[in-house]
């Protein structure tokens, strides 16, 4: 199975020269998570 350069979506949670940061979830313990990826799943929940 061969995919094209182009084929596909890319999310970020920053550009190549910034850097992403991990926030302390209140529910759950206080476990870190990606602020980008919390946000994102409680969008698509």
């Amino acid at each position: 199975m061969s995919s094209k350069l182009d084929e596909g979506i890319l999310l970020s949670g920053c550009q190549a020269n910034e850097k992403s940061v991990d926030m302390s979830e209140s529910k759950g313990g206080g476990k870190a998570c990606g602020v980008f990826s919390n946000a994102m799943q409680m969008v698509l929940k």
